[in-house]
């Protein structure tokens, strides 16, 4: 996964995004994802 990271410009990418979506006053929020013991199974 790392190269294809660099490959696409993938953090660029989410400037850009981040960027476009302030300056048109859009809200952005993140969700933080958590990985529960039970996932695995």
């Amino acid at each position: 996964m790392g190269a294809s990271v660099t490959e696409n410009n993938t953090v660029q990418h989410l400037v850009d995004i981040l960027a476009a979506a302030k300056a048109t006053g859009f809200g952005v929020y993140i969700s933080a994802h958590y990985f529960y013991p039970t996932d695995s199974t």
